[in-house]
């Protein structure tokens, strides 16, 4: 059982749900969580991650904004927002310009040296038809995806390039 009025072992409990893909049950620890801690960035985040996976993606944009409000120098949720807006499968969520912001600030926080937040800034570019600068900063983004040896990133990273080489903008 869970502590029931502590805001982080919902969180925890949730985490391990939505790892073993039992996701209505992670998103109600998620939700107890906020009930308990209405501006607990890290419950916005984990609901916002099980949410996106379920295609619910308005309601994902939603708790990223907050985690993003509640912990403004946290790259991640900045980091996820950006991904979403600019690569949502639902065309009237993509918001290029609220992506472009808020991955230049995960960029920032993470002083530009995290390919993941690399590729989301690319990926923004992109989306707002900055072609020219999604492919400088996904080849930034690869040269780090190399160096650290994570392949599988590299890998994707190296298709969404080609894709900005093209005039392509990625969508999930």
């Amino acid at each position: 059982t869970v502590a029931p009025d502590v805001p982080s072992a919902h969180v925890g409990l949730g985490a391990v749900l939505a790892v073993q893909g039992a996701h209505d049950g992670a998103i109600h620890e998620f939700r107890r969580a906020l009930e308990l801690a209405p501006g607990f960035p890290d419950a916005h985040l984990d609901l916002a991650l099980v949410l996106g996976r379920q295609g619910r993606y308005r309601e994902a944009v939603e708790h990223l904004r907050q985690a993003v409000r509640h912990a403004p120098r946290w790259a991640d949720p900045a980091n996820e927002l950006a991904w979403l807006l600019a690569t949502c499968p639902e065309v009237s969520l993509r918001d290029a310009a609220e992506a472009l912001r808020s991955a230049d600030r995960a960029a920032e926080l993470t002083a530009r040296r995290d390919p993941n937040v690399l590729d989301t800034q690319a990926a923004a570019q992109a989306a707002a038809g900055r072609f020219d600068r999604a492919m400088e900063t996904a080849r930034q983004a690869l040269a780090l995806a190399g160096a650290s040896g994570a392949g599988a990133l590299a890998d994707s990273i190296r298709f969404r390039l080609a894709m900005y080489e093209r005039g392509i903008a990625y969508v999930q």
